[in-house]
Order: C-alpha cells, then sequence, then structure tokens
C-alpha cells in the first residue's frame, strides 16, 4: 500500500510539473527587431525598426521566379518529348537526368533577373512614384510594419502586397509572391533598391 501511495504521489508531482508551461516574457511579435521566439508572453517590450523607407530609391534589380513544382518539371520533359533529344540539348543545354536536375533547369529557365540603371521609386507617406514618369503614383499603405500593400487597383508587375524583407539605411528589398492557377504555384517578385 506504501509503494502505491509513493507511485501516486510521484505521479502527481511529475504531471503538474508537465502540467504548467514557463511562462516567458518578451517581445512576441515576429515583424519587431527583438522579437524573442521563445516567448511566450508580450511583455511589451517590441521595438520596431524606425528606418523610414520615404525618399528616393534607386531601383538596382528586380527578380522574377517560380516556386517550382512537379507540374512545371512535367511541361519541360513534354518539350523533350515534342522537340527531341538534339533540338531540346540546343536550346536548354545538358539533359537533366535526375529529379533535382530537371528541378534544376526549370529554376533557371523561369527566373529573370533585371539590373536597372538610372530607375528610380520615390515613396511619400501614401504613394510611390516613379520621377520622370508623369502622373504614375501608387497608392499605397502599410499592412503592419513590415508589409504594405498597393491600394486603387495599383500594382507591380501584376503584385499589389509586398514584404519589407530588407531595410536599412542604403538598403531595401521588396519581395511578393502571387498564385499561378495554371501552375498551381506562386510566382516571386524580388526588388533591390538602394539609397
Amino acid at each position: 500500500m506504501r509503494n502505491i501511495v509513493l507511485v501516486l504521489g510521484c505521479m502527481v508531482a511529475i504531471m503538474t510539473l508537465h502540467s504548467c508551461e514557463e511562462e516567458i516574457y518578451g517581445c512576441t511579435n515576429v515583424s519587431a527587431i527583438n522579437y524573442d521566439q521563445d516567448a511566450n508572453i508580450d511583455d511589451g517590450a517590441c521595438e520596431y525598426n524606425n528606418i523610414s523607407i520615404l525618399g528616393t530609391w534607386e531601383i538596382l534589380t528586380v527578380e522574377q521566379s517560380y516556386e517550382v513544382n512537379e507540374l512545371m518539371v512535367d511541361e519541360y520533359k513534354g518539350y523533350l518529348e515534342l522537340m527531341g533529344y538534339e533540338d531540346f540539348v540546343e536550346i536548354y543545354g545538358n539533359l537533366p537526368i535526375s529529379y533535382s536536375d530537371w528541378v534544376n533547369l526549370v529554376v533557371i529557365q523561369t527566373t529573370t533577373i533585371d539590373t536597372l540603371s538610372s530607375s528610380f521609386y520615390n515613396f511619400t507617406e501614401t504613394q510611390i512614384t516613379i520621377p520622370g514618369l508623369g502622373s504614375n503614383a501608387m497608392n499605397y499603405e502599410f499592412i503592419d510594419q513590415s508589409e504594405i500593400e498597393l491600394t486603387n487597383n495599383d500594382d507591380i508587375l501584376g503584385f499589389t502586397k509586398f514584404d519589407l524583407a530588407l531595410l536599412t539605411e542604403s538598403d531595401l528589398i521588396l519581395a511578393s509572391k502571387k498564385y499561378i492557377s495554371v501552375y498551381d504555384t506562386n510566382q516571386k517578385l524580388s526588388i533591390h533598391l538602394k539609397r
């Protein structure tokens, strides 16, 4: 009987210890610069990047790509069947061997990186303009500290929401993605700007 009481006492102690989650205070907002992934109670100490996007930024590169999936790989395999080995190799280079090789081929073929010179975006509190192109203002608003959304049916290459993937005094990277139903995947856009 004494052993049963002792075992039950130990079980209650173990269950008590494991049933309570440790309270960890810290910043729980993922868009804050001092986000604490271990914190489960927000202590109100979140800090946000106070670097402003306002002003003129030079566009360095615009990259468009896709999250490659099996459907896209199958399409390129279909090109091989339609074109034949020699024409396929002449256009795309070596014939892929593994599935990974096919994915790499599709990534290379569907990614474009444009380097722009003398192209600028000017950010005001509510608009993005491209100087020198007349009345081309795109309205935007902040969704949160790290994301903007173009409003009034404005878009950049068909994209309307952008994460501020990087924001420093001298660099800004706007990143976005949109669903492409024909490929059942996302197309990605990344715009790198410099001040």
